[in-house]
């Protein structure tokens, strides 16, 4: 079972707005929100897995990994607004539980390992663009995802349902 994508895209759009209202950023664009929306259908099928299939370390709807979420936290210690961001969201728990399960601090970590990134994120309605947004900057080089599954992944699980 995963999440409604009507309901997912509205709380991704209000944690993120919330972080941009705090930070002054622009955090919350439609096509960071739908982005996140395609990389959650793509790493979790819209958070039906928080363990990622056949083992390996990728954890949450977003499919983070804890040396993902070290090196954005090293990066937002130089960056004043961004470690606040991740102060505010992160819980007391082990960082392997708040990747599994605060789906809060999933989405303004992602958010901001994305930030880093100089090139924009594609318009809200390029699928293909969005997906290859995610290859190149989440899934990367090293990871087995493909562009292709993505966009399928987006179509039926986020369009075709929403």
């Amino acid at each position: 079972m995963s999440f409604n994508p009507k309901q997912l895209r509205t709380q991704i759009r209000r944690i993120l707005s919330d972080a941009a209202d705090l930070t002054e950023k622009q955090l919350d664009s439609d096509n960071a929100v739908e982005l996140l929306m395609l990389i959650a259908a793509q790493e979790s099928k819209l958070g039906e897995y928080f363990e990622q299939v056949g083992g390996g370390g990728a954890l949450g709807m977003y499919q983070i990994e804890v040396a993902t979420a070290q090196d954005t936290t090293l990066w937002a210690s130089r960056h004043r607004w961004a470690a606040m961001l991740l102060r505010k969201y992160r819980s007391n728990a082990p960082i392997d539980t708040d990747l599994r399960c605060n789906i809060a601090y999933q989405t303004v970590l992602v958010r901001l390992s994305l930030w880093r990134h100089t090139e924009p994120i594609p318009p809200a309605h390029d699928v293909v663009g969005l997906a290859n947004y995610w290859k190149r900057y989440h899934n990367t080089y090293l990871g087995k995802g493909v562009v292709s599954d993505a966009v399928e992944n987006y179509i039926n699980l986020v369009q075709k349902r929403s």
